[in-house]
Formats: structure tokens, C-alpha cells, sequence
């Protein structure tokens, strides 16, 4: 194994400079992706030029073993510890690689692996696959990657799970979920005023948390990064605006208080590494170097803690802190008022087949809405506005569509007039 150590020397510099830091620098390099085992022992994933690294620590990050690399424009993308011997890796032209020395020496455990971007392993057996490029990819496999379970009509540029069989993904501004151990995945939510799903965070089957980008402030006049947080499982949002950051790359929370949220700031502002200490209502930034290449503050594509206060941000460079990343600074993000959305599961037409009335239920009483019938040709028959009740009683018995349209979208489904 080749021995790979970071620029003490510029380290050192950038400590004396930034000592109001509460995240320090260990490591210059842009890093992709990374897990840690426990505090000090860790796998990261550099991706440089045509060649892609796996390297390993254990010592917080100090100096780094190259335990696995490939070239010929293959690029690494995720890795994760499924036990404290077995890791996963994943990455470009159906690259699926597997450990179970600690990350030492790797081999091949498929003939035949999905191509998957993002991976949530359970044990060393029960893990999950995503991918949202180059047409969508969901896989579940439960004998260690030896072979998979593939779904191709959802991908997923994140993935979530609570336990064993109950999880999440996102993609673009479609969320979805799994009870079944990704045997089955159902679509929840409609678009949410243009914004885009990166991240998210689900304490249990009802609480998440989403981050997004893409929402259009009159006032701060730019594209910004979104949190939404939700109690009943993406059926309606709360939406608070975060103006500096710009976008938002992934959330960890160390209790259900307790969160981090990191991504790229706007335009050099110190908004590298959120906190929130009241499970994601308000968040402040906390204090991170500027990066020197740059001289701006760095991107962050991940965070994660191993233990309480010691957590690693990782993107341009590794950042470590060993106290939370300290106090929460001003500038705290106000919650802004609550944004609805609707999905398909949570409107509801009864009955359905019906002879004279429809009814509608499952929509809040401040949505404005129209209720439109149509031929199965899609000519309009019947539209009424903000209406509970729809009279039936002059059309002809066969089937038709029955719409709600709300500022967000629109639900469809069929109606069987008898």
C-alpha cells in the first residue's frame, strides 16, 4: 500500500491564520465521498483527473493508505462500511467492488452489478443501490452484492433508510419510499414550486427532513438552497429559505435536535456547514476556514459524526471537529410560511364508481383549486372551483378523468360513472 500523507506544512498555516475555526483543515485534497468506522479510522474517495483513489486512515485523518485505485476514466462515487470488516464501493461503468478486511484489499463480488451512484448498506448482506445518471436505478440485494434486485423505473441521487426495510430516495423533485425492503417504491410528492430535491434526512417513517435547491427569492434576487421539513411522510412541507447557501449538498443530524447541513455557499459567504439545535426549524453557520486555493470558503459535499462532537465535512479538503463545530452563529434562518403540497395518495375521489355525487377529501381548507372532468380523449366535460362536491348526474355511464389542479401541479385519476 502506497503511503499518502497531507501538506503539513500548508495545514499548519492555515490553522495560525483561521483560529477563530471551529472546523480545522486536515487534508487538502477534493474528495468525493467518504465513511468513517470510528473516529480515527475512515475510507475517502478522490477522484483526479482520469484516476480514481480509495485511501484509508487511522488516524483521523492524518495521513491516508491507497487501498484501491483505477484508471481509464473510471470515477469512483460512493463507499460505506456495512460491518467493522465488510465496505462496499461504487462507481462508474457498473464498478461495484467489495472488502472485508476493513477496506485493505477489494475484489468483485458480481458478474453482473447495476450502475449505482449511491449506496445504504444495512449489514453485510441487506444493501441498496441508486442511481440517477444515465437513465434511473433503484437495486436491493441481500447476499452482499453477489446479486441484485433492480428497479428501473425510480433512480436516486440520495438514499435513506430507518432500519432493515423502511427507506427513502429523491431525485430531481420526486420522493419516494419503500416498507418493503425496496421490493416496491411509491411516488409521494409532486413538484414543490420548482425546487429540487438534493438531500434527506428520515428519523422515522413520518419525520424527514429535505434540502433542496432552486427556489427564486424576490428579495435576496438568486437561486438559493431550500429546508423542508414534513411530519406526515411528504404528504404537506414546511419550507424555511436559506439565501447563502447555494446549494445544498447533505444533511446528518446526530439526535432529532441535533443537525448538520453542508454545501456550496454563494458567492464566498460563510455558508460552508449549518447547524440546527432544534431538529431543523432554524439554522445558523458555524466557522470554517477559507480555503486557500480558492481563497472563499469551501464547497462541502458531506458530513457525518462517529461520535458526539467529533465530526468530519469533506469536499474541498477534509475538515474535522472535535466539539461540534462549536457555537451557532448570527444570521439564523427564519422559518418562513408553511408551503403545501399534495400527493396522489393523500387526495381522495369517493365514491368511486358513483351514479350521481363525487366528493373530494384529503385537501386543506386554504387551497385554491380546480376540479376538472374529461373524456378519456382529454376534451373537458365538467370544471368547477373549490368544490367538495361534484354533481354527476348528466354524464353518461363509462369511464373519464377526474383532475385537481393547485398552483404546485396536478393530480389525475379515474372516475367510473355508472
Amino acid at each position: 500500500m502506497t503511503k499518502w500523507r497531507g501538506l503539513f506544512f500548508f495545514v499548519t498555516i492555515s490553522l495560525s491564520v483561521h483560529v477563530h475555526s471551529q472546523w480545522f483543515l486536515v487534508n487538502d485534497l477534493n474528495i468525493e465521498s467518504a465513511d468513517f468506522l470510528n473516529d480515527s479510522t475512515g475510507l475517502l474517495i478522490v477522484n483526479a483527473g482520469d484516476s480514481s483513489y480509495v485511501f484509508k486512515t487511522t488516524d483521523y485523518g492524518s495521513s491516508w493508505d491507497t487501498v484501491f485505485s483505477h484508471y481509464a476514466n473510471i470515477l469512483f462515487k460512493d463507499v460505506c462500511y456495512a460491518t467493522a470488516d465488510t465496505c462496499f464501493l461504487c462507481g462508474s461503468s457498473n464498478l461495484f467492488r467489495k472488502s472485508t478486511d476493513r477496506g485493505d484489499t477489494w475484489f468483485s463480488p458480481s458478474d453482473n452489478p447495476p450502475n449505482l451512484r449511491e449506496l445504504d448498506f444495512r449489514n453485510g448482506s441487506l444493501g441498496y443501490g441508486a442511481s440517477g445518471d444515465g437513465g434511473p436505478t433503484l437495486a436491493s440485494t441481500n447476499d452482499g452484492g453477489q446479486t441484485w434486485t433492480v428497479n428501473l423505473e425510480y433512480g436516486a441521487r440520495d438514499l435513506f433508510f430507518v432500519d432493515d426495510c423502511n427507506g427513502a430516495g429523491i431525485i430531481g423533485t420526486r420522493y419516494f419510499n419503500t416498507s418493503d425492503c425496496g421490493q416496491n417504491w411509491q411516488d409521494d410528492t409532486l413538484s414543490t414550486n420548482n425546487r429540487s430535491f438534493d438531500c434527506l434526512w428520515k428519523f422515522d417513517n413520518d419525520h424527514i427532513v429535505l434540502a433542496a435547491t432552486g427556489g427564486f427569492g424576490t428579495y435576496y434576487g438568486f437561486n438559493f438552497g431550500s429546508v423542508l421539513l414534513s411530519d406526515d411522510n411528504g404528504e404537506t412541507y414546511t419550507l424555511i429559505d436559506i439565501p447563502y447557501m447555494q446549494v445544498p449538498r447533505n444533511l446528518f443530524f446526530e439526535s432529532d435536535d441535533l443537525g448538520y447541513l453542508v454545501g456550496n455557499p454563494y458567492q464566498g459567504f460563510e455558508y460552508s456547514v449549518l447547524k440546527t439545535t432544534d431538529g431543523g426549524t432554524t439554522w445558523g453557520y458555524q466557522n470554517i476556514g477559507i480555503f486557500p486555493p480558492t481563497n472563499y470558503y469551501p464547497d462541502i459535499y458531506d458530513v457525518l459524526c462517529t461520535s458526539p462532537g467529533n465530526c468530519y465535512a469533506l469536499g474541498q479538503g477534509l475538515h474535522r471537529t472535535t466539539n461540534g463545530g462549536g457555537e451557532v452563529n448570527e444570521a439564523w434562518i427564519v422559518l418562513s410560511q408553511p408551503e403545501i403540497t399534495l400527493s396522489a395518495n393523500s387526495v381522495l375521489f369517493y365514491p368511486n364508481p358513483s351514479s350521481d355525487f363525487v366528493s373530494v377529501q384529503g385537501i386543506p381548507p386554504s387551497m385554491t383549486y380546480i376540479i376538472r372532468i374529461s373524456d378519456m380523449a382529454g376534451r373537458i366535460i365538467k370544471s368547477e372551483s373549490n368544490k367538495s362536491k361534484i354533481d354527476i348526474h348528466e354524464l353518461t355511464t363509462g369511464m373519464y378523468l377526474i383532475s385537481i389542479e393547485f398552483d404546485q401541479g396536478r393530480i389525475v385519476k379515474r372516475l367510473l360513472k355508472e
